[in-house]
């Protein structure tokens, strides 16, 4: 009788710490996807800065990328014209959105970014 209630002990036990297990798996699992999603919308980011450094010009663009479940969109606006950072000639937003579904539910991140290039002098400012 001992034994039998020992190893009903046991199974109660082992139960509770595969569950536990499993949550955490799982867990890390979904973390790791959420990360890896954040980290490809980051590196849209910096796609679009070494295309800007080629291309020398500012001007509003937008793209749209899906890859299996994954939807990417990409922007470059300017600013609106009543936010406050509107006095600074050449501000744009940049905004990456990311759209996927885990299990039933649809997950999205967005990075946004500020950028700003310098308006460049005139040759009669410089004299």
């Amino acid at each position: 009788m001992e034994v039998m209630i020992a190893i009903i002990m046991l199974g109660m036990l082992m139960t509770a710490i595969l569950t536990l297990q499993n949550s955490t798996f799982s867990s890390v699992i979904d973390f790791s996807a959420r990360l890896r999603h954040i980290f490809s919308l980051r590196n849209r980011l910096v796609v679009a800065a070494q295309d800007r450094a080629e291309q020398k010009e500012e001007k509003e663009e937008s793209a749209k990328v899906q890859v299996d479940e994954f939807k990417m969109s990409y922007a470059l606006q300017k600013i609106n014209e009543k936010s406050v950072l509107k006095k600074f000639e050449s501000c744009f937003i940049e905004k990456v959105v990311g759209q996927w579904q885990e299990g039933r539910k649809k997950k999205q991140e967005v990075l946004i970014t500020f950028l700003y290039k310098a308006p460049e002098k005139k040759e009669n400012e410089k004299k």
